[in-house]
């Protein structure tokens, strides 16, 4: 007989030691999902583009025989614009200085090396983006397009639109474009872009996506090796 006021004890209700113990298996559960949802953005985000003067990444990144084959599209910022800097101008006020002109030329004599038979170059309609194609694509002859200015929209498209099937693609731009064509690649921490800077893209025929090799500031191109990995 049940004494008065007092409850019989469910018969479903658990202990306090095993709903402590489910509690923590459900936190543990928890903390488990995060770390591997954490651990998937971690690992399959894109990686930062590469810095080819490293080491010997420009050996081994594949761009001397891309280059060959006519697989590639590189974007070149135009050199040091003249209205943004103290130095003397190679001509008018809003094209590029004469350093600019300098850092232009022997990135002529490093294209030169690689080869400009098998290399169509684009230009944007601004006179320091002409300058520097004149001085680092010679003899090739750039042809001016406006959408290399700003840079909206479908950047990657037109810039494959562009392409011949085996030769490569000079864009000679801005750092708009730059930015603009690293996020549209998947890019979220887009590389600093500094004048006459170059980024390599490899658009093979096998099928294969486009895929950023990396890029290369002017001043190290006198430290990398052009020379293909043995």
């Amino acid at each position: 007989m049940q004494q008065a006021g007092v409850q019989p004890r469910s018969q479903t209700a658990q202990p306090p030691r095993a709903l402590f113990t489910r509690r923590k298996i459900i936190l543990a559960g928890v903390i488990l999902a995060a770390l591997l949802a954490y651990a998937w953005v971690w690992f399959a985000r894109p990686a930062n583009i590469r810095d080819l003067s490293v080491g010997n990444r420009l050996a081994h990144s594949g761009l001397m025989a891309s280059w060959k084959a006519g697989d590639i599209i590189v974007l070149l910022r135009h050199a040091e614009r003249c209205d943004r800097s103290t130095r003397s101008c190679m001509a008018a006020e809003n094209g590029i200085t004469l350093h600019g002109a300098a850092v232009a030329t022997q990135l002529g004599t490093v294209f030169s090396t690689l080869g400009l038979a098998n290399t169509d170059v684009l230009a944007s309609d601004t006179l320091r983006t002409q300058q520097t194609a004149q001085l680092a694509f010679k003899p090739q002859t750039a042809t001016v397009q406006h959408w290399l200015f700003k840079c909206s929209g479908d950047v990657l498209g037109q810039a494959l639109g562009q392409k011949t099937a085996q030769r490569n693609l000079a864009l000679v731009t801005h750092s708009e474009c730059f930015d603009r064509l690293e996020r549209q690649m998947g890019i979220t921490e887009t590389t600093r872009n500094p004048y006459a800077n170059a980024l390599f893209i490899r658009v093979g025929s096998d099928g294969h996506k486009p895929r950023i090799l990396g890029f290369m500031h002017a001043k190290n191109w006198r430290l990398a090796s052009l020379a293909p990995a043995a």
